[in-house]
């Protein structure tokens, strides 16, 4: 695992296992399926506390290259949605996708 030290931007993060060694999908799926539950765990501690966390303040999503969609086979195109080269998990600040969303809207994409 490796985290994505070449950016400075502070809204993404990424995890990425790029050394080649076997990480089978059903590993990767266990650990992404933990990372979430610990992150909504913490977004609904703040709704019950009011007290802010990171789990509250991102989007996590996981790639990996079997990825396979419930209900679907390995062959449809759906499941490309999700893969990539290497099992991957994205970390993006919410509040970064609300001003990408909002740019989007109001034409500003890309001032």
């Amino acid at each position: 695992k490796k985290a994505d030290d070449e950016t400075n931007n502070e809204d993404a993060r990424m995890l990425s296992n790029q050394s080649g060694s076997a990480f089978e999908y059903g590993d990767f799926y266990e650990i992404f399926s933990e990372l979430e539950d610990a992150f909504l765990d913490e977004a609904e501690d703040e709704w019950e506390t009011g007290v802010s966390r990171i789990g509250s303040r991102t989007t996590i999503a996981a790639f990996h290259p079997k990825w396979v969609f419930a209900e679907s086979t390995a062959e449809e195109s759906i499941n490309y949605e999700k893969r990539s080269p290497f099992p991957t998990i994205s970390i993006v600040s919410s509040a970064a996708i609300d001003r990408l969303m909002d740019q989007q809207i109001h034409g500003t994409y890309g001032e």
